[in-house]
């Protein structure tokens, strides 16, 4: 999550201040949409596709997962 309220931003800053090693961004863009210094940790999204099987011919079913939100344009 990107920075969306006030007041949601001044929790993140402030449990940043007193707590930075316990908050994580998704990316760097994202740790920058608040008033907080680096580094930021961030975590690497991604799937680990050794876990799935490669299929030349595709199946008739179709899985997404993801938020919509409007911080994200």
């Amino acid at each position: 999550m990107a920075s969306v309220s006030l007041a949601m931003d001044h929790i993140i800053q402030k449990t940043y201040r007193s707590f930075p090693h316990l908050l994580a961004f998704h990316t760097v863009a994202q740790a920058e949409t608040f008033s907080i210094s680096p580094p930021y940790r961030c975590l690497a999204n991604g799937l680990d596709v050794s876990l799935y099987q490669f299929r030349a011919a595709p199946s008739p079913c179709l899985a997404w997962v993801g938020r919509i939100a409007p911080e994200k344009a």
